[in-house]
């Protein structure tokens, strides 16, 4: 690939960094108006915010197998697709519609949890570290950004919750049209080693990793 197009990559996995936990994390500061609306109890509510949760531990195992099928460019597109369609249902489609939503914006941020770490190693092999520290900067700031506006918007600035939690769908929809570019570009072709799962699960590391990422949530 040439420089121009690793460069647009670049900005595209670092823009998609930028909306993998903001729309989630908008939810939690808005919990009394949204349960005061809707007339949901405390359980509900709590269900609500675990639901991504839910759906990264669940559709992260379905994207290795979804991934060789459409190529990792085409699924992380489809991913944003399903963000954007979550949190444009989420604040108007009632009871039904909040928690759907949210379920789509669970899976579609679990597609970019599994993709972008892998495409940054097969892309960028030499800025692995730089460009994964970037992306998970801006998942950080962007998520600091969206607990301390989502109040402001709905109070200040007389959005109410739902169209607080409606500013995101346009930043998705920004993120989409930067990302088109990518669908036109050729998928790298791997072989897919058989029994490779199984191999996994018999090394030491996978499970040191995995206890270690699991105690930090």
């Amino acid at each position: 690939m040439r420089k121009t197009g690793l460069g647009l990559l670049g900005i595209g996995i670092l823009f998609i960094g930028c909306n993998l936990r903001a729309p989630i994390v908008a939810v939690g500061p808005l919990e009394v108006f949204i349960r005061q609306d809707l007339n949901l109890s405390g359980s509900v509510m709590g269900f609500l915010t675990t639901l991504p949760l839910l759906a990264f531990a669940a559709f992260s195992l379905l994207v290795p197998s979804l991934a060789p099928r459409w190529g990792n460019r085409r699924l992380m597109f489809y991913g944003l697709l399903l963000l954007l369609g979550g949190e444009i249902l989420r604040p108007f489609g009632g009871g039904f519609g909040l928690f759907i939503g949210t379920l789509a914006i669970g899976c579609g941020a679990a597609i970019g949890n599994v993709l972008l770490p892998s495409m940054i190693k097969d892309d960028f092999p030499q800025q692995v570290g730089l460009l994964t520290g970037l992306y998970t900067a801006t998942m950080a700031v962007f998520s600091g950004i969206a607990a301390g506006i989502s109040v402001p918007l709905a109070v200040n600035g007389g959005l109410g919750w739902q169209g607080s939690l409606s500013v995101w769908w346009v930043l998705t929809l920004v993120v989409a049209c930067i990302w088109l570019p990518q669908l036109r570009q050729p998928e790298r072709k791997k072989q897919r080693k058989s029994g490779s799962l199984h191999l996994l699960l018999r090394t030491p590391l996978v499970w040191h990793v995995t206890f270690f990422m699991g105690l930090q949530s």
